[in-house]
């Protein structure tokens, strides 16, 4: 937008006209001109104020969803990482558990073992079991089986089956 200042627009009114009355209606053309200029001035700076104002409200929203969808995107990578990871001892889980009877005949492929043999033994006993100790249980079995060994006439110092129960139940 071009603004023609007065003092330009008198000296163009001078050189245009030749006679008052022309001058006179050049004058008023260029002040209506001008007029219209400085409405068309400020409806042009308001709109732009209005802008600036919503861009200002609008700008830590469009941050946090930007911030947002890469926490989304992080967030996706890791469990594909990690569902990689797991995929292998899943597979293995169900082979071992013959949950899935395709697997029955196929042997176990050790991708997530390089060096290390399965533990049947254990892994069976630490599914059954979940965290209790394989040693703890089988020294309180080997007890119970001495006890029970050394007759029927020593029942009296055998603890009772409750005592036994609560030992094995706490492990």
């Amino acid at each position: 937008m071009s603004y023609i200042p007065h003092t330009v627009s008198t000296v163009v009114m001078e050189v245009a006209a030749e006679s008052p009355q022309e001058t006179d209606l050049l004058s008023c053309s260029l002040q209506e001109a001008e007029e219209q200029m400085e409405l068309i001035n400020r409806e042009y700076r308001k709109v732009l104020m209005k802008i600036e104002t919503q861009k200002l409200e609008l700008a830590p929203k469009t941050r946090s969803l930007f911030n947002l969808e890469r926490h989304i995107e992080s967030m996706r990578r890791t469990a594909a990482c990690r569902k990689e990871r797991l995929d292998p001892l899943h597979l293995a889980m169900d082979k071992l558990s013959f949950a899935n009877n395709a697997y029955r005949d196929n042997a176990i492929k050790h991708s997530f073992l390089e060096e290390q043999e399965i533990d049947y033994r254990r892994l069976n006993f630490k599914m059954n079991h979940g965290r209790k100790s394989f040693q703890i249980e089988r020294r309180l079995l080997s007890e119970i089986k001495t006890k029970e060994g050394k007759g029927s006439n020593t029942t009296d110092s055998l603890p009772p089956l409750e005592v036994i129960e609560s030992k094995v139940s706490l492990v």
